[in-house]
Formats: structure tokens, sequence, C-alpha cells
């Protein structure tokens, strides 16, 4: 968890990728649009590289926040999210197993709704025991199952089978599954979208269900509203819900969105949708999001090969791709110099989101010695200001003696 605070130093990826589901840290990074302006560029650049690396990243930015750690709206999100979590590659203690080894047959009795136990272990071991659970023919203990997954993350195997129940026979196991995927969908984790998503669209699906399943879109994107919106897929189906011929989820979905365009006041003051109409919103909040990752299995030296031989016979695109490549260390050891070098070329040639890179590389020196010549070229290009040399303070002068 991190506050007003980037990241530079990266695991360098020679030949195997990450596996960012199942092995790699996960990442919650938070501004305040008040803080300072340096730190506001800095961890700016660390929210697009460590996207760009593949990390699982929670990122959100508020504008009453300042230079502070002290934000109790995203300080109790974020450390739900963290004491929720196992760490993925720590094998469960020998007290651990006894407790997953009690659901061998009958599970025990549910305590407070759901298996407390299984909260306690967290991650994929007991996920694995969840996902069994979930296929059980008791309804309550399917139901058990799903309010288990409220207090703890299981991993995404867990997930995709939590997303199953929304079409489960009972009532109390969907509803249970629903708040559960509300809460995983706010934390940015995909088969939790992707459920509530199919389900609030579902026309043929239990009315009651789809409302519900707004509801916790709603609640998913509470914190994006105003801020960073890093999951456009959830925001174009709440615009899509506006004609919706259900009354109740065309009105959840105005509510949900309606702080993005209703200023206060009267009349003509009021509007219904965002400056330029939703098509155009939702259109730039999906090329903000935008991240050219490269498809599981690829065989990363390859492909910084072939990137630096297209860079060095002059394309543009391939000159900030490589750039991007040593500073992640992806198909090469993480090496500051060279994406300076190669953000600087491309920066030359007009890319503007690679003069960005080489104007904070220069202007916070991370990774690189500062370089306020290069920073300054950058930032004329892209609309920055420009560092000056602070005045040296004149010579004290000694009083003269008598």
């Amino acid at each position: 968890i991190g506050y007003s605070w980037g990241a530079w130093l990266m695991p360098s990826e020679l030949t195997e990728p990450l596996d960012f589901v199942n092995g790699a840290p996960e990442i919650y990074l938070t501004l305040g649009r008040r803080d300072l302006a340096n730190h506001l560029s800095c961890v700016r650049d660390a929210f697009l590289r460590l996207r760009e690396k593949g990390f699982h990243l929670i990122y959100r930015e508020f504008d009453e926040l300042g230079d502070r750690t002290y934000h109790p709206p995203s300080n109790d999100d974020a450390l739900a999210w963290a004491t929720r979590l196992r760490n993925k590659n720590i094998a469960p203690s020998p007290e651990e197993t006894k407790l997953l080894k009690a659901f061998a047959g009958a599970p025990p009795a549910v305590a407070g709704g759901y298996y407390p136990a299984l909260a306690l272990v967290g991650g994929a071991p007991a996920g694995a025991v969840l996902q069994k659970l979930f296929e059980s023919k008791d309804a309550a203990v399917r139901a058990a199952a799903a309010e288990t997954c409220e207090h703890g993350i299981f991993g995404n195997a867990a997930t995709v089978a939590l997303a199953k129940l929304v079409s489960d026979p009972s009532v109390k196991v969907r509803q249970s599954a629903i708040r559960a995927l509300a809460m995983y969908a706010n934390w940015r984790y995909a088969p939790a979208q992707e459920a509530l998503i199919e389900l609030a669209a579902n026309k043929s699906a239990v009315p009651f269900d789809r409302l519900s399943a707004t509801d916790a879109i709603g609640y998913a994107v509470r914190l994006q509203l105003k801020g960073v919106r890093q999951d456009p897929p959830m925001f174009q189906a709440l615009v899509s819900l506006l004609q919706d011929k259900e009354e109740p989820v065309r009105s959840t979905a105005s509510g949900i969105l309606a702080p993005l365009y209703e200023p206060a006041g009267e009349g003509a003051q009021r509007r219904r949708s965002p400056e330029g109409g939703w098509q155009k919103w939702l259109d730039e909040i999906t090329a903000q999001q935008l991240v050219l990752g490269l498809p599981s299995g690829t065989d990363l030296a390859s492909v910084f090969q072939s990137t630096l031989k297209a860079a060095g016979q002059g394309n543009v695109p391939a000159q900030s791709a490589l750039a991007m490549l040593y500073a992640n260390g992806k198909g090469v050891q993480q090496n500051y110099a060279e994406a300076g070098k190669w953000w600087s070329k491309a920066a030359a040639g007009g890319d503007l989101k690679a003069a960005r890179y080489a104007w904070n590389l220069y202007r916070n020196g991370e990774g690189v010695e500062r370089n306020p010549t290069i920073a300054n070229q950058c930032a004329k290009l892209i609309g920055e200001p420009v560092q000056v040399p602070r005045a040296t303070p004149p010579a004290s002068v000694s009083p003269a003696k008598k």
C-alpha cells in the first residue's frame, strides 16, 4: 500500500514472464491531487509503468487528499483488501493444513453465516476447498461458502467458481455471491467484474438479481468516479443500463453515474451526460487505460530483440516500446539509462507519451542522474513548466573592522 509514493525498481523478466495472477505481489497505490507537484508526476509515472509491467494494481486519486496518508475512505478500503490477502508463495503451515483437512468430509458447522477457518487460511489453498463447497447439494453450505468470500481473497480460480453461483437456484446463494463479487470487483479482479456486467445486462435473469448486480457495479466504481477510471467496461455497462426497460435498474445506473455530470443548480445547468455525450466520454477513458500487454507465453527475449532492431531503424513507436522494455525489465535487465535514451529518441520523433516518460525520468532522477537540460526539452513538448535553477544567494559581507 503506497501513498504519494512511486516505484521504479522492478524484477527483470529475462526469458519467462512473471505470473502476475498466481505468484506476484499486488499493489494498492493512492495519490492526493493536492499533493506536491513532483509527487503528482512521480506517482502518475509509476502508475503507468507498473500497469505496463503487468502487476495487479489498484490505483486511486482523490481531490481532497494532500501529502498525507490519513484518508479514511482509502485507508479502510486498502486495509480491508490487504488483510484479506494471503502470500501467494507460502505453503500452508501445519496448523493451517489441519484447518483445511477438517473440510475433507462433511464441512464443519457454520459460524456467523460463513466458515471462519477458511477465511483465516485464505488464498488459493482455502480457495480449493471453497470450490468444492460451491458444488455442494446443500444450499446452506453453498451460501456459507459464498459468504466466506466476503472475508477473504481466495485466488483467481475460486473467484471464477464464485461467479458461477450468480445463477444458483437459491436466492440466498445468488445474493451472497453478488455481494462478494462486488467486493472483488472493487479490488479489480477481472472475473468478478465480468460476472457482474454479464448479470446486470442479462434481460432473462431475475430482475432483483439484475438490480443487485447493477448496485454491485456501483459499489465497485465508487472510488473511481471522481478519480482514475481504471475499469472502463464497468462504466460502459452502467451507461448501457441507462436505456434499460426495468425502471429500478435504469434509475440505479443513473444514480451511480450522476456525480460524473450533474452540477448543482437548476434548469440549463443540469445535464444528463458528460460534456460531448456518453460515447465520447467512454472513448476517452478507454483510451487512457489502454495497455499494450504481451500475450501469455510470449518469448520476452525475442520480443526485445525484434523491438531493438525496429527501434534502431528509426521506428518511433518501437523506440518508445523499447524504452518501456528497458524500464520494466522485460526481455532484458532493467536499465533506466537505456530507457531514458530511447524515450528521448522517441520524444524527438514526436511521441508525446515518450516525452512525458523522459521528462519524469530526468526531472526526478529515477534510476539515472537528474538532467535539467533534457527534462526541460521534454517539458516544452508536453506543456509542463520548465525548471529554473535556484538563484544563488549573495555572499554575506563581513562588517568592516574599526
